[in-house]
């Protein structure tokens, strides 16, 4: 229970990063920060399950229309 727990947490947190700062975005320091316990392999089988997703972009595009809303009224 608790390691799918910690999946999805650390897919919500990476998707977080990379819509942040771009999918270039180095995301060694939060595995290290937060998700030292978790092997390297599923780390980066994780990153990239994320990357495939589309999320990140989806949720920046998202941000950079709510922004351009705002700045429009």
């Amino acid at each position: 229970m608790m390691a799918r727990e910690t999946r999805k947490q650390a897919l919500k947190d990476i998707a977080r990063a990379l819509s942040r700062y771009g999918p270039a975005h180095d995301v060694r320091p939060l595995k290290s920060r937060k998700y030292a316990d978790v092997p390297a392999a599923t780390w980066w089988r994780w990153v990239k399950t994320v990357k495939d997703s589309g999320a990140p972009a989806r949720k920046a595009a998202k941000r950079v229309k709510k922004r351009a809303a705002r700045r429009a009224k």
